[in-house]
């Protein structure tokens, strides 16, 4: 569709939505001064539009689009603007006082002036080079993508709850003013990224997720509300305190972005304290020593992916999926599992399981093992999934 005729009467008009559909041209063909809402995501072609038609916008997403300026003199009651993704290159906010939402990344803006706004969430690419914050101690979201910002200062921004940092360029961020903080995200490159993240003041952050190859340094011992933990490709890491973090109940914690590459250096993960962790994915730790679960007591979800663990005490009877995949033992007891549903082994050098006398096990998966015989004789089974397991010689299902 290249091109729209609207028509002439758009009084009745309050929101017009045109996403990905390549249009060139559409024909306002009078005011619209009941339309408060215009999206013309995702059409590349569409190169330019006059605002002045629409006096009562409140919200107005031209991202993915040709559009290279826009005029919002006669657009006060606009409250969200995204123009990300464009060849905009100059931005007057003067006339919009009541914008709450801004999203900027990836057009031709480098510098911003945001004094006169009083926003709550605000999303900057690297485009954006230079930008002063401190007049917004209000928002409440922070989305900053990109290589571009040499620095950030976020002193000022004591409302903040949601921070997204999208390849940070710098190896360290500020937050101890950010006390409101509840979410955090920060993905770093290859290239670089944070080594260090200080969350010591910011006690009531509840999600984190981190994907940073140089972090070596993480305090969280006073996250005591945090609920949900997620590190990915943390390498560098050389040690982490969850003791603090009474309330956590989901942890995904990988020490590996690249195969070969995994974290040589954290030798102990200890979950004792625990106590209302629900699920537990733990990937990637050669040094890996121990690992201590007593204490997890309402651990019911547990993964285990290649780590040089060469014993493991599962004390955490609530435990109903067990997954343990390149971990070199010979040797796994699960006895104290008498609640486990779901087992499965992957590439491990295992050839003997002890399993519980109350056997509750409803479901197996044994993919790339060195097991001769299998005997699930008398299991309760429901599923048995067998892969590659080149020994195998002898299998028994009676009494299932």
């Amino acid at each position: 569709m290249e091109e729209i005729i609207l028509p002439n009467n758009g009084i009745n008009l309050e929101r017009m939505i045109l996403w990905g559909n390549d249009i060139q041209t559409i024909q306002f063909t009078n005011s619209y001064p009941s339309l408060t809402r215009l999206e013309l995501y995702a059409n590349p072609n569409y190169t330019s539009i006059d605002l002045s038609i629409f006096p009562s916008l409140e919200e107005l997403l031209i991202n993915n689009t040709g559009i290279s300026a826009i005029d919002l003199g006669n657009n006060g009651n606009l409250k969200t603007l995204n123009v990300s993704e464009t060849t905009v290159s100059t931005l007057d906010l003067n006339d919009i006082p009541n914008l709450e939402d801004l999203y900027i990344a990836d057009c031709g803006i480098s510098t911003l002036n945001i004094a006169s706004l009083t926003l709550k969430r605000l999303g900057i690419g690297e485009n954006i080079t230079s930008i002063n914050l401190d007049s917004q101690p209000q928002l409440e979201y922070l989305s900053s993508k990109g290589l571009g910002m040499p620095s950030l200062d976020l002193s000022s921004n004591t409302g903040l709850k949601e921070l997204s940092l999208n390849s940070y360029p710098l190896s360290t961020i500020d937050l101890s003013n950010n006390v409101n903080l509840e979410e955090i995200t920060s993905l770093g490159t290859d290239a670089g990224g944070l080594t260090s993240l200080d969350f010591s003041n910011n006690t009531q952050l509840t999600e984190i997720y981190i994907n940073e190859i140089f972090l070596q340094d993480i305090d969280i011992t006073n996250c005591a509300v945090l609920e949900k933990a997620t590190f990915r490709g943390v390498q560098s890491l050389q040690e982490i305190d969850f003791s603090g973090n009474t309330a956590l109940s989901e942890l995904e914690f990988a020490g590996i972005r690249y195969v070969g590459q995994p974290n040589t250096v954290l030798s102990e993960i200890d979950l004792s304290s625990n106590a209302q962790l629900v699920s537990a994915s733990i990937e990637g730790f050669d040094g890996l020593d121990n690992l201590v679960l007593n204490g997890a007591n309402s651990l019911e979800s547990l993964r285990l992916w290649d780590l040089s663990l060469l014993t493991l005490n599962f004390n955490a009877p609530t435990i109903r999926e067990l997954l343990i995949s390149g971990v070199s033992l010979e040797t796994i007891d699960i006895t104290p599992l008498s609640n486990l549903e779901y087992f499965s082994l992957r590439y491990l050098p295992t050839t003997s399981v002890i399993y519980p006398t109350s056997n509750n096990i409803k479901a197996v998966t044994f993919f790339g093992t060195n097991f001769q015989e299998l005997d699930f004789s008398n299991f309760n089974l429901c599923r048995v999934r067998l892969w590659e397991n080149l020994q195998l010689e002898k299998l028994i299902l009676t009494g299932i």
